[in-house]
């Protein structure tokens, strides 16, 4: 399966910025979230649901903000096409 342009740039092989500003917010709730599956694996070290869990809830939060990220970036490529013909 061949990968798009979108997908290069959304799996870091195009990276038009290293650079990239995090709010607060996202700080602590990446914080928050690290602290309690930290805690859930302590509690919880052989438990092959919460792993299961954990795993699948990765997995679609990387495909969910890939999705969002193509939609977004097709939208805005829409726009530019829009301003650019606009005559």
């Amino acid at each position: 399966m061949k990968i798009s342009t979108l997908e290069d740039l959304w799996y870091g092989n195009i990276n038009p910025s290293t650079n990239r500003d995090v709010t607060m917010k996202e700080l602590n709730l990446v914080d928050l979230i690290g602290s309690a599956r930290s805690d859930l694996k302590r509690e919880l070290p052989d438990n092959k649901k919460l792993r299961e869990l954990i795993d699948n809830y990765d997995e679609y939060s990387q495909f969910v903000e890939c999705e969002a990220f193509k939609r977004g970036f097709s939208l805005a490529a829409k726009i530019m096409i829009e301003i650019l013909c606009d005559d």
